[in-house]
């Protein structure tokens, strides 16, 4: 039995605007360059030119593909009464504003709603439907009160009034589900990636728009998302997805806790301890060793990287530290000044933290990765900063492993 409390078909309908949105972007910005979409401003959806709407889309998203467009259907009406609203307030004019109802319901041959097909359908009479909806209007008995409030907001038009307003209305029936729209959109990004790879550019391209539309919704973002600017992003991403470069998913700096790593994923923060990292160094330390983490599997889920690629670009990391480590272990040879010990640790793990650059391809230019690799390497202690830092991590798992026991 459905809950019928459940927030899942709401939510679903947010979604689905959003994810219309972005291919009717994809697809309307090839014609017009220059247009924006809005996402539940004026409407569900808006395509705007020059911050002026041209068109309004309503959409409705029924999670049952028989769902009938009836002329006595609530999304029709509902509809019709927000558009009331707007062209009672002045906020649209119908001589500049198409009005679109894009629903995957089907209307019926000779309802109204067929009726308000775009020209191209054949079956648009605009007369016809203004007929048929007073009929519906007034031969309802529906309690709906929001129903019934749709039927007094439309026939409250005068005659002339109501024309002008269906004249603008264009209902887009049997339109693609929100599952439908992702294959579409990922048919329209194939030109840009490999086949193998265009699950993962769309991925990302829907991440971008996704952050775009709730940037603008909570008012931290441009109200509107221009093509110009999808354009742009989607340029940028193809030029990551090649031989040379990898997509940087993780920029920004994460704040977690040490506690909040596994127990077996903070070996690496003892490293830095053995040569006195302060706590800053050992923040940016877990956020660089978090990211890189989530980072190459995300790069594995993906299929973007070569065969054996993390495990070749491991191996020269260590290389590049073994150099750099056999140096100290000569300055230091056979010292027991334990601070002396740290001093030089810390200056290895220094310089190869800011000024050692072996990207994981030539292009990548994300230090994150980079550094957060070699403190992964490190929680193997496959590298480490102080002299002795085998010594010494090996005592320290010893008791760990002791108390755990």
């Amino acid at each position: 039995m459905p809950d019928l409390f459940s927030a899942g078909a709401s939510a679903l309908g947010y979604l689905y605007q959003a994810r219309y949105a972005l291919f009717l972007l994809l697809r309307g910005g090839r014609e017009n360059p220059d247009s924006a979409v809005t996402v539940e401003g004026l409407d569900d959806v808006a395509f705007d030119h020059q911050g002026d709407p041209v068109e309004l889309i309503q959409t409705k998203h029924h999670l049952k593909r028989e769902a009938t467009l009836t002329d006595k259907h609530s999304d029709l009406w509902k509809t019709l009464r927000v558009w009331v609203e707007r062209l009672n307030s002045g906020a649209v004019r119908t001589d500049r504003t198409v009005l679109t109802l894009l629903t995957t319901a089907t209307a019926p041959a000779g309802s109204a709603a067929a009726c308000l097909r775009p020209e191209e359908s054949g079956t648009r009479n605009v007369e016809e439907a203004r007929s048929l909806l007073l009929d519906a209007a007034g031969t309802s008995k529906t309690t709906d009160g929001s129903l019934r409030k749709a039927f007094r907001a439309f026939t409250s038009l005068d005659a002339d009034a109501q024309a002008r307003l269906l004249s603008a209305v264009r209902v887009l029936d049997d339109a693609p589900s929100i599952d439908d729209a992702r294959e579409r959109i990922l048919s329209d990004l194939d030109l840009f990636v490999r086949p193998d790879h265009k699950t993962a550019f769309a991925n990302r391209v829907e991440g971008w728009w996704f952050d775009r539309v709730i940037a603008s919704l909570t008012g931290s973002g441009d109200r509107s998302v221009s093509y110009s600017d999808l354009r742009s992003y989607i340029t940028e991403l193809r030029d990551r997805f090649t031989e040379e470069d990898l997509p940087a998913d993780f920029p920004n700096v994460v704040e977690l806790s040490e506690q909040e790593l596994p127990a077996d994923q903070r070996l690496f923060i003892e490293q830095l301890r053995l040569v006195a990292a302060h706590e800053g160094s050992i923040r940016r330390a877990i956020s660089d060793y978090w990211r890189a983490f989530q980072q190459r599997s995300q790069w594995v889920a993906d299929g973007l990287l070569f065969d054996d690629e993390l495990e070749v670009y491991e191996t020269s990391l260590q290389d590049e530290w073994e150099r750099y480590f056999d140096d100290l272990r000569y300055r230091l040879g056979d010292s027991r000044d334990g601070d002396e010990i740290a001093r030089e640790g810390w200056a290895l793990f220094h310089h190869i933290d800011t000024k050692v650059s072996k990207p994981i391809r030539p292009k990548f230019k994300d230090p994150y990765v980079q550094r957060g690799t070699y403190h992964i390497l490190a929680n193997g202690m496959r590298v480490g900063w102080h002299r002795d830092f085998l010594d010494r991590l090996e005592a320290i798992v010893e008791r760990a492993g002791a108390r755990a026991t």
